[in-house]
């Protein structure tokens, strides 16, 4: 059995007091969880005023959906059957956000602690993401990254030892809750599965749970694609919407810059264009989606240097969060923004000494890093799909800076207690 110690315990309460305090969620009149724009939170009304899971854009109802996976649309609907699509409703939502949030930084210190690191590289972790003060949003991004920290135990766990068949259906559940929340963690599984077998030999009996429980968690949302589609739908429809929005001759880098300073994203996505609603109602979302892939892979090949110079300025973006596609272009930077370039340049050698001190955890980061914002660098960028791995860049950050701090002081503290079960 894990055993953390007092002063984790200790600092995971202050946490929690210091979330609490830092982010006020505040009841409003005109608060509403109708014609919000986002997809997601459209879905959520579907289901629980019609029963059904469509009509996610806002310009006509489109019929059946998979635009979005189902976790987060289904939470939102839950919220909606309790406390209707009004100010209540709203101001629930963005409590549970909230408490995700909560949540989510609580863990820090035992995390850090079970890596056998010191749990102060937790909680100045914690303490980053408060002082950052990243904005709570109706999206899945901080459900998923509540649900990646928790996964990250026994990811680091399975390094060291064989987990009980329980663990290991228990951890498979997690995978296919995830999933089923946003499919973007999948390359994650398959490359953690496959490390698990080359650095460890893990046997084939937990390779078999970790990698089927996912798999017949999310067969029933697979399932009910084929039956409404009457073709094979994964989790999620919308990629070629996306990259066919993200990559076009009027698209930048950046989501709030096509939305807002161009007509671009108005003219492009479904979600306010009244002609591309037409279309998808019209084809149908697999087939619409078939059909913007084919328009996107034509542009990017035809424009390879463009869309070359869009990738690089999403990929700068992700790890530098910024409003013009180059950081160094921008004179006033937002508190969060300034948070995130700190820690994603002390990630690079805290990393470097967790692969010395303790290092399973550092695989276990260089996966969510390395593999994570993969996709993101083909479509435009918005800070929230940095959400669900900030914590693998404000964890080794941390770390750098509780060895830092101890080598001035003459003190090494080295890697925490293994005992904690890295």
């Amino acid at each position: 059995m894990v055993k953390f110690s007092f002063w984790c315990w200790s600092i995971g309460a202050g946490i929690l007091l210091a979330t609490m305090l830092v982010y006020h969620v505040n009841w409003s009149p005109n608060g509403r969880l109708t014609n919000l724009g986002y997809e997601s939170v459209e879905l959520g009304n579907s289901i629980a005023l019609k029963g059904s899971f469509s009509d996610p854009f806002a310009p006509l109802p489109t019929g059946p959906s998979a635009h979005c996976a189902p976790v987060y649309p289904a939470l939102v609907a839950l919220i909606i059957k309790m406390f209707g699509t009004g100010p209540d409703g709203n101001f629930a939502l963005m409590m549970f956000t909230k408490i995700a949030v909560a949540a989510q930084l609580v863990l820090f210190p035992f995390l850090a602690e079970y890596m056998g690191l010191p749990c102060m590289t937790g909680a100045i972790a914690a303490a980053a993401w408060l002082v950052a003060s990243f904005p709570l949003l109706p999206w899945e991004s901080d459900f998923a990254a509540l649900l990646i920290v928790i996964l990250a135990f026994p990811m680091c766990r399975t390094f060291r030892q064989e987990l009980s068949t329980a663990g290991a259906v228990g951890t498979g559940v997690l995978w296919g809750v995830l999933l089923l929340l946003t499919p973007t963690p999948l390359v994650v599984l398959g490359a953690w599965l496959v490390c698990l077998r080359v650095a460890t030999l893990c046997s084939w009996r937990q390779l078999f749970f970790l990698a089927m429980v996912p798999i017949l968690v999310v067969s029933p949302w697979l399932v009910r694609n084929y039956r409404v589609f009457h073709k094979p739908v994964f989790l999620r429809d919308n990629l070629g919407l996306e990259l066919a929005v993200s990559n076009n001759p009027c698209a930048t880098f950046s989501f709030a810059v096509n939305q807002k300073r161009t007509a671009c994203f108005k003219s492009n996505h479904p979600n306010e264009s009244y002609e591309e609603a037409s279309r998808v109602r019209m084809l149908g979302e697999p087939i619409y989606n078939q059909v913007r892939m084919r328009e996107a892979t034509t542009w990017i090949k035809n424009n390879r240097r463009h869309f070359l110079l869009l990738t690089a300025q999403r990929f700068v973006a992700f790890w530098f969060p910024n409003s013009s596609g180059n950081p160094l272009d921008e004179r006033l930077h937002p508190r969060s923004e300034w948070v995130t370039y700190v820690f994603t340049l002390l990630s690079i050698p805290g990393l470097l000494l967790l692969w010395r001190n303790s290092r399973f955890a550092a695989i276990v980061l260089s996966l969510w890093l390395s593999l994570f914002p993969l996709v993101h660098y083909l479509t435009h960028f918005s800070p929230h799909y940095r959400h669900p791995v900030l914590w693998a860049t404000l964890i080794p950050g941390s770390y750098f800076v509780v060895e830092l701090v101890s080598g001035i002081a003459g003190k090494s503290v080295g890697p925490g207690k293994l005992s904690a079960g890295a």
